[in-house]
């Protein structure tokens, strides 16, 4: 994930793994929006998580760096903010 500081935009990358950790799949994605590194972050594994989906690659595991979206997602409270309506799609 990273931001450009000249535009404020977003972006962020993906990676599908087999489970020898070999990659099946990969995309980089600019937001069209310009959202907080939080949102992006949930963005990414929601992208993700939809890619595997249509790929047919369920059931699937997701990794992140991001800890505070993991705990989110984990959690059973929606935050009310833009990160929850993401958090919602997500599970």
């Amino acid at each position: 994930m990273g931001k450009n500081s000249t535009t404020g935009r977003v972006g962020y990358g993906i990676a599908i793994r087999n489970h020898v950790g070999a990659v099946l799949a990969s995309s980089t994605q600019v937001a069209g929006a310009f959202f907080s590194p939080m949102v992006a972050e949930a963005m990414a594994i929601l992208t993700g998580l939809e890619f595997a989906q249509e790929s047919g690659l369920f059931p699937c595991m997701v990794e992140s760096n991001a800890q505070i979206v993991v705990k989110l997602i984990q959690s059973d409270i929606v935050p009310l903010s833009e990160v929850g309506i993401v958090i919602r799609d997500i599970r």
